[in-house]
């Protein structure tokens, strides 16, 4: 096996957990799946059977090819809906077999996966992405199969359209309502605000994550109008929560593209006022693209917002390609390193050496830092130890309802005191 890759067992590192399976009768437990066809290349006979039955478990038709080479040499292959791909098959890249697959038509999702270190899953991902192919996501060995899955449901709702008049009606109807993440003030031990994360209520298929819509809401320009109503609506809840020292802040996501239109400051701030609310208590969350759309330009309105009160954290820090740049000339007050980093940081040594340093560099610059994705306690520690000021993740509370975080936050944030967790 190459130096670069991981032994092969374990690959799963939990059973499935939470999906639907196919009765004994035969019966689909799941309806909103229908002819969709995976195909999944993978030379270990366990893992390829795994992902086999939990894939035809939700209706797929499900083709495996343990035998890469064989593959290659096939004739014209139909294309699947969905590739579940390893890397490294023995002799035999996964990089030849996605060029044989798109020389033979397929234009579907792919899921990478890969016992190969973080570096060579990094690079290789750039490759197919360079290809031409739309790469979802890649799952490091071992991985969980409810983030397997996970993964599949999103490339099947990517590969069903949907259309600007839903998105329309279901903005005009009120169907996208705001979910709160807790954030966690690590030096206090207390809740000091959420993280607003849209939801979108759909008549037909039920209660729908923003990877199900996000791309469409974009592709048709509804961003701003989407943005506006969960900041909005996250406002109007919030004045029903207890008010302990202060209110807690809230933090929303904004895209580039609406903060560079001329008119972008002065109508959030009256959004903001007009929904009774302060810019003290609200928190922009913008990514490191902001780059490319000038930094003069974003300067003069991220100012502005500052001024006025606002905080701005910069989002999924280290991911992008201008980072230091953006964090040099642009006024923001907080950085989030990004979960990738924070998942690996006590299992890969160069994660945990960047956490440490963005969080050094971040003070050093009078910045205040968020981790994201916190699962673990052991992490939890190790960003104590290291001075990090604020936390999020499923470890303290998945994205709640207006009435679940409501719940939450008297039974777990009285006093806000999270101590317990």
């Amino acid at each position: 096996m190459n130096a670069t890759c991981k032994t092969s067992l374990p690959q799963i590192a939990e059973p499935m957990q939470g999906f639907p399976t196919r009765d004994i009768g035969g019966q689909q437990s799941t309806s909103y799946i229908t002819s969709s066809s995976v195909m999944i290349v993978e030379d270990d006979d366990g893992l390829s059977f795994l992902l086999g039955k939990a894939c035809a478990n939700i209706g797929l038709d499900t083709v495996i090819h343990r035998d890469a080479a064989e593959l290659l040499h096939q004739g014209k292959v139909v294309p699947p809906d969905i590739l579940v791909l390893d890397l490294h098959l023995g002799a035999t890249s996964g990089i030849d077999c996605l060029e044989k697959l798109l020389a033979d038509g397929f234009r579907g999702q792919v899921i990478l996966i890969s016992g190969c270190d973080q570096r060579v899953c990094k690079f290789s991902q750039q490759v197919c992405t360079q290809m031409g192919a739309t790469v979802l996501d890649v799952l490091e060995k071992p991985f969980s199969m409810t983030r397997f899955m996970h993964v599949v449901e999103q490339a099947l709702t990517a590969n069903s359209a949907i259309s600007i008049e839903a998105l329309r009606d279901g903005l005009k109807k009120g169907e996208f309502v705001p979910f709160f993440q807790p954030i966690i003030d690590l030096h206090r031990d207390e809740v000091a605000g959420v993280e607003i994360l849209s939801r979108w209520h759909n008549p037909t298929h039920g209660l729908m994550a923003p990877y199900h819509f996000i791309d469409a809401i974009e592709q048709f320009g509804l961003m701003d109008e989407l943005t506006m109503q969960m900041l909005k609506s996250s406002i109007a809840i919030s004045q029903n929560w207890p008010i302990f020292d202060q209110p807690l802040c809230l933090s929303i996501n904004v895209s580039p593209s609406m903060v560079i239109k001329p008119d972008f400051s002065s109508n959030f701030l009256a959004a903001i006022h007009e929904a009774g609310g302060t810019p003290e208590h609200i928190k922009l969350e913008l990514t490191e693209s902001l780059a490319f759309s000038g930094i003069e330009r974003i300067m003069q309105v991220l100012t502005r917002l500052r001024i006025a009160g606002l905080e701005l954290s910069i989002d999924d820090f280290g991911t992008g390609y201008s980072s230091l740049t953006v964090l040099h000339q642009l006024p923001f007050s907080d950085l989030k390193i990004d979960r990738s980093f924070v998942a690996r940081m006590l299992t890969d040594p160069e994660a945990g050496t960047i956490v440490h340093t963005l969080i050094s560099l971040a003070h050093n610059l009078g910045l205040k830092v968020v981790a994201e994705g916190i699962e673990t306690d052991e992490v939890l520690d190790s960003l104590r130890e290291h001075g990090c000021d604020l936390a999020q993740g499923y470890l303290f509370s998945k994205p709640l309802s207006e009435a679940d975080f409501a719940l939450w936050l008297e039974k777990e944030g009285l006093n806000r005191m999270v101590g317990g967790l």
